[in-house]
């Protein structure tokens, strides 16, 4: 009985994760056109700002515990390391909303594409296999990740005592104080804001090829 409640739950956590990282994952490898060229499709820079933003905020728990769970911390680095995920964590979201949407200019231009194919319709179709590429590599990379942070929580409920959700996630908790861990919190959400704001800017200047 105790091996189907196990299966059971593992089967619910990881299905919902599913839904929810390929969600965000996929609402960043969108790009609308501006909503002078799609008056009823099309965003303007501060709904596709705001959106995008959003994603990077749903996002960053799953991709916070990917990172801690690949640096490998111990109980004395967590805090550390929780300080270090921080950038890492913008620098993973912002990357994959850039390259997720190759550009036809600019410093996002894959240059190869031009050598390698010659119809417009051939190179549309290699420039969404990128895309298709980079959604899935990230994509993985976080629900692999995942799934092996859920296996871990159902190994400790099994082994360990007491058997609290909270005395888990104090093994992937930084050592620090609250106002510092507040502290900590409030700077990565300015500097998310802006990466934010830096990638659409980007984006703005280099419109991607692809284009809903």
């Amino acid at each position: 009985m105790a091996f189907v409640l196990i299966a059971l739950l593992l089967s619910y956590l990881f299905y919902n994760s599913l839904f929810f990282v390929s969600e965000n994952i996929t609402r960043l490898g969108v790009y609308h056109k501006n909503k002078k060229d799609d008056p009823v499709f099309g965003e303007t820079q501060r709904e596709r700002f705001l959106k995008v933003y959003w994603c990077y905020l749903k996002l960053t728990l799953p991709v916070y515990i990917s990172v801690i769970y690949i640096l490998e911390p111990t109980p004395e680095q967590l805090t550390g390391a929780f300080i270090i995920s921080l950038p890492m964590i913008i620098s993973f979201l912002v990357s994959l909303r850039i390259i997720s949407n190759p550009t036809k200019h600019g410093l996002l231009k894959f240059k190869s594409i031009d050598l390698f194919y010659v119809t417009p319709e051939a190179k549309k179709a290699a420039y969404n296999t990128i895309k298709e590429r980079m959604l899935s590599f990230y994509f993985a990379l976080i629900e692999a990740t995942l799934f092996y942070f859920f296996m871990r929580y159902v190994f400790y409920l099994w082994n360990e005592s007491p058997k609290t959700f909270e005395s888990f996630i104090a093994l992937i908790s930084p050592n620090t104080s609250i106002p510092a861990f507040i502290s900590f919190l409030i700077a990565y959400l300015i500097a998310l804001f802006i990466s934010a704001g830096i990638s659409e800017g980007i984006l703005r200047i280099w419109e991607p090829i692809d284009q809903i």
